[in-house]
């Protein structure tokens, strides 16, 4: 039956070019072979029309040597031995009845003319060898057989071989039985197959031959080896998806498949020794599966650097050392980027110092209220709870980052500043200390949530949280708020409540300025330069629902103020 074994070939320190195109080559022809129909090349052909191909050794003490020739009649050795004749060859012999291989005696039969074959028999372990000088290649078959064509013969005669061209000669099979005519057999030994130089003999011990009784010689013809040609070779070529990777980097290893290989199999992807060397090769990852992928892995931490990594896969079924890489790979030590800042939680505002090391220059992120933006260590206003991220960067181009949160103290809401008749009040739900200002400077003692006004101005207040977290509130315009209406009837003001338009006329040329302020004392309408005409119309219908007041400023300096409703 048709096979095609399996096999491995590594062309490890070769040259790149040279391997690659005779791993072309070797795999084209194999390949072919392989895809072709099934067949048995024979490799060796032998009918002993050329004696000198072989090497008949020696003789025995009993005067016993090989001999190739065509005398096929036997005799009468000083008329009391008969040596029988040798059968007639059968016409499935090429060249039946020329020349054959056999022992003869030289000491007796041959001086009786008698040349066919013949033996002396011998006492003890006398041995002759027929050598054949012609090394037959089986380096790329399986199941090589050796056949041959035999007669006559008990014992004594084996079939011989050699794998190192001639050097060493081993038995490969002891040839038995007494065949009466011309009977071919064939031996198919494993140790044949997959050699350069091998070699095909036989040898002969007359001290084991038995008696040379008639029937009790040896001749052997036609000698043949044939082969299977063997499968194409199983080769697998792998290469990384770069040529330069950091510690920790993720590697892709492709890998192409010739040959055939079996289900159930699993690809390994392997990395060598900083020197190129797979004797304690490092796995990156496996798959399964009978023809080319990718296998993606993780440059271990742990490695040291080196210029001359290599990558392969190795597959399971069969088993099979895939090819190195062609080329060979850097891998630099990343750095270990680390962060520290000086606060984790703070105020908003603040100035947080964020400081790095492990690396040989650096990158922030975010930029913003970040000074400088480069370097192991930079300053940052925090406004809000924010995340920070630093990019270490090595000599070599590796890279690790760190990060770190800077988050914002709870904080109570904006003060706001209220007021009841002179009596001004900040919220502050959680009890923070109160600091009151007017017109920009501290209140000496007005350390309470509520402060009776003194004087019209600006007032603001300052709350200190137990976390150190300061809060400002708007300024507030305090002023007497009346409820009286303009006592002028000079000056009239409608409608009041109002929508849309407020309006304002007056008799006399003596009105300077008229104010809006809203309940927070907030300026909301301002008009300062009122140099001529006797009326003003205001536009309020964007202004939310509430209550406003109307400051109307006179030219002997008196104020008039009048409530006015927003609807």
């Amino acid at each position: 039956m048709y096979s095609c074994l399996y096999l491995g070939i590594n062309f490890k320190n070769q040259n790149t070019m040279l391997r690659k195109a005779f791993s072309i080559l070797f795999l084209s022809v194999f390949s072919l072979t392989c895809l072709q129909a099934q067949s048995t090349d024979t490799l060796f052909y032998d009918g002993f029309d050329n004696p000198s191909n072989w090497n008949l050794t020696g003789s025995t003490p009993n005067s016993n040597v090989w001999v190739i020739n065509s005398v096929y009649q036997g005799g009468q050795i000083s008329g009391i031995i008969n040596i029988p004749n040798v059968p007639s060859q059968p016409a499935t012999i090429q060249n039946p009845n020329t020349n054959y291989l056999h022992p003869a005696n030289t000491s007796l039969a041959a001086p009786s003319g008698i040349n066919n074959a013949n033996y002396f028999l011998g006492l003890g372990g006398n041995s002759i060898d027929a050598r054949n000088l012609v090394s037959i290649n089986t380096e790329n078959y399986q199941d090589v057989t050796v056949s041959f064509y035999r007669t006559g013969g008990l014992n004594g005669l084996s079939l011989i071989y050699s794998t190192d061209g001639g050097g060493t000669w081993l038995v490969a099979a002891d040839l038995t039985g007494s065949p009466a005519n011309w009977t071919q057999e064939t031996h198919q030994l494993a140790v044949f197959d997959g050699h350069q130089q091998l070699r095909i003999g036989f040898r002969f011990n007359d001290g084991a031959a038995g008696d040379p009784a008639p029937s009790h010689y040896h001749s052997i013809d036609e000698v043949r080896v044939t082969g299977v040609p063997a499968a194409p070779p199983v080769v697998i070529e792998a290469e990384s998806d770069n040529l330069t990777y950091c510690t920790g980097d993720t590697i892709t290893v492709s890998y192409t498949v010739t040959g055939d290989i079996d289900p159930g199999n699993t690809f390994t992807a392997e990395l060598s020794d900083a020197n190129g060397d797979f004797t304690n090769p490092l796995v990156l990852g496996t798959q399964t599966g009978t023809t080319d992928g990718v296998i993606v892995g993780v440059i271990p931490e742990s490695i040291p650097p080196g210029t001359s990594y290599r990558v392969r896969v190795n597959s399971s079924q069969p088993p099979v050392e895939g090819m190195e890489s062609l080329q060979d790979i850097t891998i630099n030590i990343s750095p270990k980027v680390n962060l520290t800042p000086s606060q984790t939680v703070v105020c908003p505002g603040d100035t947080v110092v964020l400081s790095s090391g492990g690396a040989a220059t650096y990158s922030w992120t975010p930029t913003t209220d970040v000074f400088p933006d480069s370097g192991n260590e930079v300053q940052a206003v925090i406004n809000q709870s924010t995340g920070f991220e630093v990019v270490g960067t090595s000599a070599e181009g590796c890279t690790d980052n760190a990060s770190a949160t800077i988050n914002i103290h709870n904080l109570p809401p904006q003060p706001e500043i209220s007021q009841n008749s002179n009596t001004l009040s900040v919220n502050n739900p959680d009890g923070a200390d109160v600091q009151w200002y007017f017109d920009g400077e501290p209140i000496s003692g007005a350390n309470q949530d509520d402060y009776d006004a003194e004087a019209f101005g600006l007032y603001q207040v300052v709350i200190t949280t137990s976390d150190g977290c300061v809060l400002v509130s708007d300024e507030f315009n305090y002023f007497t708020i009346s409820v009286q209406e303009v006592i002028s009837s000079n000056i009239n003001v409608y409608p009041n409540p109002v929508q849309n338009q407020l309006n304002i006329s007056w008799i006399e040329n003596d009105v300077t300025s008229v104010h809006l302020i809203n309940m927070k004392g907030q300026y909301v309408y301002s008009n300062t330069e009122i140099s001529g005409g006797n009326s003003l119309e205001i536009q309020t219908r964007d202004w939310p629902a509430s209550v406003y007041f109307l400051h109307i400023q006179l030219k002997d300096g008196k104020t008039l103020q009048e409530k006015i409703i927003v609807q």
